[in-house]
Formats: structure tokens, C-alpha cells, sequence
């Protein structure tokens, strides 16, 4: 049987929209007001928090003194926060806030601001299409004088990874070849996420159980015809995590005119490895790990002669993968042929 080339590819272009937006009015030159932008790391998400224009509502906590409140959890919006604060000068303060896709998360999240100890922390997470999770924090802020003071400047990053299948074919346009059921099984899906420091040095370290053998962790679009022209692709917010022992399995479904996706010519089942590795040079991210605040694209070319006419429906076949990385840094290439899933 022919084996189709899955090429892995990190999307890293820049996000745009990254100037300032102005958030709040200053009362009297001491309130606490807000400017925010998103890093310019990566497009990570499917529904992309990118800038001002979408990142229109966050949630902000803040402290002074490492202890007293000033925020807890308060949306803010355009048009201004759900209650107003007051610098108080001598005081340092420390902030973060966050935004899941615009919305709120509730109890399962909290804010250290300790000395020593500045961390946004959320528990149980699960990650979906809808909300791109990004947060920030601003640290050791102290207030010389509240009429002079500036706003708090937040650098949002994005905390999740985002993975993508393209699948292309080169048979016939007058048949059609559906790809479905396309799964990553035993992946963490629900996990906390430990977030500290700012700017460029923010880091979100995730933890978290995989969902076991053979249980879907991940599910992706099916995608009804890619023996049509144009790009076929399906894509998912995943959590941050190695994936040196995560494969992914899909169905090709082919038929023509004279048969019926209830009655095709061959049906075949597909698995392969989504490591990867030599991606050193890159800046950001490292081998056999989805990092934080990319995107990873494998692609692949399926045709109906990579299914042997009498494989049995049941028999998962391995795919040769050539991974490749490119967006901030190209590194070398490497090929790893997967086994069967277990091996």
C-alpha cells in the first residue's frame, strides 16, 4: 500500500491588532485604569483573540500590599469596569487577568500575589472551539503619586496550542473521498494551569491526567470532500502537553457515481504518530511538546490507492509522517514511521 506524507508544519505568524486600547477613564487622576494588547506570539486559537477588536471583555484581579484586594475576578469592558478602584499611594499592587473567549470563568480560578509568588491559577479547564483562553499579569506596580499614575499595562498570551489536519487528493474530481471520525485518543483534555510572570517571560505551565486508553480525547470536523479543489482542513484547541506518545486516527471513505458513502469502493482506517522532533532552533517551543501559543498543521495526501481493496474495515494503518517547522525558524526535517497503536 502506498503511504501518504502527513508534513507538520508550527503556524507562527503574528498576531495582529496589537496596538493599545484604552479601557478605562481615569476619575480624577487616581483611578485604576487598564491598557491591554495581546503578545505578539501566535495565532493560537480557532475563534482568535487577536487585538482590541475581539478581545473586548476580560476579567481582572488585583491586589496591593500582596493582600488586599482591589479587584477580584471584575469584568472590564470598553466601557469601563463593574466598580471603580482608587490608587493609594506608597501601595504596591499586582495584577492579572484573563479572558476566556470573552468569558468568565468562576470558581475554579484564583490569584497569588504573595511576594514572591505572582500566579494566576486554573483548575479543571477543558478547552474548547469557541473560547481562546489568553491572560496576563502585571507585577510590583508602586504608586508614587495617584494623580500622576499611569495605566496598568497588560500583555495578554494565549495558554492553549491549537492542532490542525489539512488533507489533500489527487484522484478524479468525479469521485469523492470523505475523511471522518478523526480522533486523538489518551490526551490530557481537562487539566489545571499554573500562569506567572509578565511580558515575554510569562509562562503557562499545564498538569493533568490523559483521558486513558482508547478514549477520545480530542474530536475533530469531518471533512465531506477532499477530492474537491481548495484546502480541506479541521482544527481544535488542545491543552499544552507532549505528544511523543499521542497518535491520531481517521476513516477514508471513497466512492464514485455508481456507489454510495453507504456502499463505497473502499473504506479504510488510518493511525499515525503526532511526535515530532529537531525543532531546537525554534524559538518558543521544543521537540515532542505542543507548546503554549502555537499552531501545529499536519497535512496529509490521501487517494483511494493508499486503501488496499480487501483491507478488512477493522485494520488501522500506519502513515509515514515528515515533520517540518517554519514560521520563526526553519529546522531540519525528520521522518518517523509509527507502528500500530500500542507498538
Amino acid at each position: 500500500m502506498k503511504r501518504s506524507l502527513f508534513m507538520l508544519g508550527v503556524a507562527v505568524a503574528a498576531l495582529s491588532g496589537c496596538s493599545q486600547s484604552e479601557i478605562l477613564e481615569v476619575a480624577e487622576g487616581r483611578a485604576i485604569g487598564f491598557s491591554s494588547f495581546v503578545n505578539n506570539n501566535t495565532r493560537a486559537a480557532i475563534t482568535e483573540i487577536t487585538g482590541k477588536e475581539n478581545l473586548n471583555t476580560y476579567y481582572v484581579y488585583g491586589y496591593h500590599s500582596y493582600a488586599t484586594p482591589v479587584f477580584e475576578n471584575v469584568k472590564v469592558t470598553a466601557d469601563g469596569t463593574e466598580y471603580t478602584a482608587y490608587w493609594e499611594q506608597g501601595k504596591t499592587y499586582n495584577f492579572a487577568a484573563y479572558s476566556n473567549g470573552n468569558q468568565k470563568i468562576g470558581s475554579d480560578i484564583s490569584f497569588s500575589a504573595s511576594a514572591g509568588d505572582k500566579k494566576l491559577t486554573i483548575s479543571n479547564y477543558t478547552p474548547d472551539n469557541d473560547n481562546d483562553l489568553v491572560a496576563a499579569i502585571a507585577e510590583d506596580l508602586t504608586c508614587n503619586n495617584p494623580s500622576t499614575q499611569g495605566k496598568v499595562g497588560l500583555t495578554f498570551k494565549h495558554l492553549l496550542s491549537q492542532v490542525k489536519f489539512t488533507f489533500t487528493n489527487t484522484d478524479s474530481r468525479s469521485y469523492t473521498m470523505k475523511i471522518s471520525d478523526i480522533q486523538i485518543a489518551n490526551a490530557i483534555k481537562t487539566a489545571k494551569v499554573e500562569f506567572t510572570g509578565t511580558g515575554s517571560t510569562a509562562v503557562p505551565v499545564w498538569s493533568g491526567s490523559p483521558t486513558g486508553s482508547g478514549v477520545p480525547a480530542y474530536e475533530f470536523d469531518d471533512l465531506n470532500d477532499i477530492a474537491e479543489d481548495g484546502t480541506h482542513e479541521t482544527e481544535c484547541l488542545v491543552i499544552p502537553q507532549s505528544n511523543e506518545n499521542l497518535q491520531v486516527t481517521f476513516t477514508a471513505t471513497f466512492w464514485d457515481n455508481a456507489s454510495s458513502e453507504e456502499d463505497p469502493i473502499r473504506t479504510g482506517k488510518f493511525v499515525a504518530s503526532l511526535k515530532y522532533d529537531n525543532l531546537e532552533s525554534v524559538v518558543g517551543t521544543e521537540a515532542n511538546k505542543w507548546t503554549a501559543g502555537f499552531r501545529y498543521n499536519y497535512t496529509a495526501e490521501v487517494n483511494a490507492d493508499d486503501i488496499k481493496d480487501d483491507q478488512n474495515p477493522e485494520t488501522l494503518y500506519p502513515i509515514k509522517f515528515n515533520a517540518t517547522v517554519s514560521g520563526w525558524g526553519d529546522a531540519a526535517s525528520t521522518t518517523v514511521i509509527p507502528g500500530q497503536p500500542g507498538n
